[in-house]
């Protein structure tokens, strides 16, 4: 990566999950900011039971975060986001209760 600030976008916008994947294939980072209806979903699939007492997501890894939180049937479409992370060997850190999901290219 370059250097440059991620590009943000916007579940809501039109295309979000496929102009997120574009960015990563690019090799630059994306910032991809999700409703806040998202977060209790991000909770259970990221943390399950283990997190009961704690609110709050803040995981880094790689792809096999986007793999997990894909099988969220609302958030299916990341699924071309999970690809190109795992074509670029992206790093991915997801955080929440503002939900939003960081992925930089490698």
């Amino acid at each position: 990566m370059t250097g440059r600030p991620a590009t943000r976008i916007q579940w809501n916008e039109p295309d979000a999950a496929t102009r997120a994947a574009e960015v990563v294939r690019r090799g630059e980072a994306v910032e991809l900011d999700l409703p806040a209806d998202f977060h209790h979903a991000l909770f259970h699939h990221l943390h399950g039971d283990e997190g009961a007492g704690s609110e709050w997501v803040d995981c880094e890894g790689g792809v096999e975060l986007l793999r997990k939180i894909v099988t969220i049937r609302a958030l299916a479409e990341l699924e071309e986001l999970a690809a190109a992370a795992a074509e670029t060997n992206a790093q991915v850190h997801i955080q929440s209760p503002a939900p939003q999901i960081l992925v930089t290219p490698d």
